[in-house]
C-alpha cells in the first residue's frame, strides 16, 4: 500500500527473478495506512486515510491476473483515519478484526461489517494494537503516551452493530514520555513491546497471575534509573503509582 490509493499484489517468485509487474491492483480512492493478512491467508484487511476499512478475499488469489484491476469485497469506517488494523481469532474458528483510529478509538468488527465492541477512553488516536490470546485481551496504544488493556463480553452474536458494546478498561500504564507509535505481543517469553516518538523500544513482562496495572506500571518504574531524558517527569507519573500489596 501507498500514498497512491492503491493496493498492489505481486508474486514473490517473480519479484525473485526481477519481474516487478503486480498481479493486481485494488483501488481504495484514498491513502493506505494499515494492511493486515488473516492469519489463514483467506483475506486481507485495508484501514485507510479517510476511515474506512477495506475487506478483500484472498482465496484463489482473489482472481488475481497480470494487472488486473480488482475492487475491495466491502467495508466499514471509523471516523476519522485507521492507522492499525489486526485480525484477533474468535470462536469456532471464526475471526474479528480490530482496529484503531484517529478517532480516539479502537473498535472490534465481525467479518460482515457490523461493529462488536468499541473501546473508549484514549485521549490520542490510537496507533497501535495487540491482542493476548490466552488471556482475551485487547492491548491498545496511543499518541496520549499509554497503553491500556481491554476486555468485554464473550458472546458478541447477539449484538446489535448500531448498539455496540463498550469495552472494560482492566489496566493503564502512563510510564511512556512520548507519543506510542505502536504496540506488538510476543509470547515466548510473554511480552509487550512497545515503541514511540523516542528513541526507545520497550519490554514489558505479562506475568501469569499477577495484576495487569501493578505489574505493568511496576516495569515503566524501574526503568527511570536509566533514563537521563525527562527523567524528572517520569519520576513524577511514577510517583503516582498505587504501591502493590505485599504477597503473603
Amino acid at each position: 500500500g501507498s500514498r497512491d490509493g492503491i493496493i498492489q499484489i505481486r508474486s514473490v517468485a517473480a519479484l525473485l527473478k526481477n519481474d516487478t509487474t503486480p498481479l493486481c491492483r485494488i483501488p481504495i480512492n484514498s491513502d493506505v495506512l494499515s494492511i493486515a493478512i488473516r492469519p489463514d491467508n483467506q483475506e486481507i484487511a485495508i484501514g485507510s486515510a479517510n476511515g474506512e476499512i477495506y475487506l478483500w478475499d484472498l482465496r484463489d488469489n482473489g482472481g488475481c491476473v497480470s494487472n488486473k484491476q480488482l475492487e475491495p469485497k466491502k467495508y466499514f469506517r471509523h471516523f476519522a483515519a485507521v492507522v492499525t488494523v489486526q485480525y484477533i481469532p474468535y470462536k469456532d474458528n471464526q475471526w474479528l478484526l480490530a482496529t484503531g483510529s484517529d478517532d480516539l478509538t479502537a473498535r472490534l468488527w465481525s467479518l460482515d461489517g457490523k461493529e462488536k465492541v468499541r473501546f473508549e477512553d484514549h485521549d490520542g488516536p490510537v496507533r497501535g494494537i495487540a491482542y493476548l490470546p490466552k488471556d482475551k485481551v485487547l492491548v491498545t496504544a496511543s499518541e496520549d503516551r499509554s497503553v491500556r488493556l481491554w476486555t468485554w463480553k464473550d458472546d458478541l452474536e447477539s449484538i446489535d452493530s448500531s448498539q455496540p458494546l463498550s469495552g472494560e478498561l482492566i489496566a493503564k500504564h502512563n510510564g511512556h514520555i512520548r507519543p506510542i507509535r505502536g504496540i506488538f505481543f510476543r509470547d515466548q517469553p510473554r511480552q509487550l513491546i512497545s515503541i514511540s516518538t523516542a528513541p526507545k523500544i520497550r519490554f514489558w513482562p505479562i506475568p501469569e497471575s499477577k495484576d495487569y496495572l501493578h505489574s505493568l506500571m511496576d516495569n515503566a518504574c524501574k526503568e527511570v534509573p536509566n533514563m537521563e531524558e525527562n527523567k524528572q517527569e517520569m519520576e513524577k507519573i511514577c510517583s503516582k503509582i498505587p504501591k502493590q500489596p505485599s504477597e503473603p
